[in-house]
């Protein structure tokens, strides 16, 4: 059940899936809600492409910089 790192063997974002589905159905402890749909995409998202936007801001990171400015600022942020 554990791996040599003592974490839980398996795909993470699958399993923290399963439990917030399984928390809609029958409170589960402190998950009695879960978290929404939103978190769950946005956590998704990073376990999948996080590497590439790790990569690609380490390697563009001042060019990005000036269209994450423009980005944010079209948001009101």
């Amino acid at each position: 059940m554990l791996t040599k790192n003592y974490d839980l063997a398996g795909c993470g974002i699958f399993r923290i899936i399963r439990l917030t589905i399984f928390s809609r159905v029958v409170p589960v402890g402190s998950l009695s809600t879960g978290p929404g749909g939103r978190c769950l995409f946005v956590l998704a998202a990073l376990h999948s492409c996080g590497g590439m936007l790790y990569r690609a801001n380490a390697l563009y990171g001042e060019r990005l910089r000036a269209v994450t400015r423009r980005l944010l600022a079209s948001m009101g942020r």
